[in-house]
This record gives structure tokens, C-alpha cells and sequence, in this order.
């Protein structure tokens, strides 16, 4: 039995110091991003919700609610959360998304300027190959919240 606990304690001390235990949260080669600014839409064509999380509040609704894009404030940091199903949902940072991820609806919007919050329960661990970010470690793991802003045009 203290051979089972053993392994058991020095087998969950490993998994946190390679970082499968994760720290809620986003984070660059191990330092975290503040991102207090979350705005949400439902995508008309796919169905499902994404949740852009900010490192600055210049972006607004109307912003992101446009098909025809957007011109992106010098300095912003943008994350995106994707979630159709349970079985469709992509993360991603900057210029990179990684496809197949673990991404839960915890609380569903129902009118525009309600919360949103999705919640990654294990950790996403990505390392983009272009962008501001390439060749980083970014991980990603918690519960993130925005406004939600209504189904995009």
C-alpha cells in the first residue's frame, strides 16, 4: 500500500512539473497573459460560440461581429475559444489555433450582453509555428468569461 502511494504521489508531482497540471490561466513560455476583456459571438455558418479573450479593451462588439474583419490595436493579444459540440472545439492564440481540443459551454448565452463562460478542463498545450508567438509554449487551462455580443453578421 505505501509503495501504491508512493508511486502515486511522485507520478502527480511529475505531471505538475512538466505542466499536465496546469495553473488556470493562459501563459506564454510560462509566463501569464492578463486577459480581462472576453467578447463572445455565435457563428451563423458553424453553430457554435467563440469567446475572444483581450489583453486590452479597445475591441468592442461591433468589432468582432463583423464578417468583413477588423483592423487589430497595436499591442493586442487575442485568444480565441471555440466551442460547437462536444466533440468540435479549437483554441487558439495570435495567428495559431489547435484543432480537437477540450473546451466545455458552461454557461450559455441567451440574449446579447449576457455572460458566457466556457471552461478547459485539461490543459492545451500548443507551440505555434507562425506568428508573434511562434516557437513559444502557450498553455491554456481554467475558466474564461465574456459578454456575449449576439450571432455574427
Amino acid at each position: 500500500m505505501k509503495t501504491k502511494l508512493l508511486v502515486l504521489i511522485i507520478f502527480t508531482a511529475l505531471v505538475y512539473s512538466c505542466g499536465g497540471g496546469g495553473k488556470p490561466g493562459v501563459f506564454v513560455d510560462g509566463k501569464k497573459i492578463d486577459l480581462p476583456h472576453g467578447l463572445a459571438v455565435k457563428g451563423t455558418k458553424y453553430k457554435g460560440y467563440t469567446l475572444y479573450l483581450f489583453n486590452m479593451k479597445k475591441t468592442q462588439c461591433e468589432n468582432v461581429m463583423s464578417s468583413s474583419g477588423r483592423v487589430v490595436p497595436k499591442g493586442e493579444i487575442t485568444v480565441r475559444l471555440f466551442i460547437r459540440d462536444k466533440n468540435t472545439a479549437t483554441a487558439g492564440i495570435g495567428s495559431h489555433n489547435q484543432l480537437m481540443v477540450n473546451i466545455e459551454l458552461v454557461t450559455e448565452p441567451k440574449n446579447p450582453g449576457d455572460k458566457i463562460v466556457m471552461n478547459v478542463p485539461s490543459v492545451i498545450t500548443m507551440k505555434p509555428r507562425i506568428g508573434k508567438f511562434k516557437g513559444k509554449t502557450v498553455t491554456i487551462q481554467g475558466k474564461f468569461e465574456g459578454k456575449y455580443c449576439g450571432p455574427m453578421n
